[in-house]
């Protein structure tokens, strides 16, 4: 019977330090998607039961910025309110990500908010300064929680892996 291959120990070293880099990666990028979208998820979900109070328009424009598939658009409104005799200013409309698509699609969002406009904005009782206009969440942020997760499970199963394979080694 012929005998097995084996692989030289720089091979193994090498192939031991693609496996930590590819932890890395899947684990750090899972702490990224997640640290970005579990807080922009918890404000979209606790906005819904804020309470509201009027508030006016100030500005309102389109944002333009470039991303790596190109120009992207996003309606850019600040408005001022007025909570316990306190003045506040905010700039959200509504949490979480959104592709509006165009500009055309950010400024048809933009003309629910002319500037001067009376508007209900909702606020946090614990922290009146955190405000938005629309409540609830985009489903971009979404995809972020989903995203992390599966990147977490796969970094999990890597290590799993990676420390089956070493615990292998060191005991045969």
């Amino acid at each position: 019977m012929p005998n097995a291959p084996t692989i030289s120990r720089s091979l193994t070293w090498q192939l031991r330090i693609m496996q930590a880099g590819m932890l890395v990666l899947f684990f750090g990028g899972s702490w990224f998607m997640l640290s970005y979208g579990i807080p922009v998820q918890r404000l979209a979900s606790a906005s819904k039961t804020w309470p509201t109070v009027p508030g006016t328009v100030m500005t309102a424009d389109v944002a333009r910025s470039t991303s790596r598939t190109g120009d992207v658009f996003d309606p850019h409104v600040t408005y001022a309110y007025v909570v316990d005799g306190e003045s506040y200013f905010g700039q959200i409309v509504r949490s979480g990500g959104f592709d509006y698509g165009g500009r055309a699609r950010a400024e048809a969002k933009l003309a629910v908010y002319p500037v001067g406009a009376v508007v209900a904005v909702r606020y946090d009782p614990n922290r009146p300064s955190r405000s938005v206009l629309e409540s609830g969440g985009g489903g971009d942020s979404w995809l972020l929680v989903g995203a992390g997760i599966a990147m977490g499970g796969v970094g999990v199963y890597l290590l799993v892996v990676t420390l089956r394979d070493v615990w292998g080694t060191r005991h045969h």
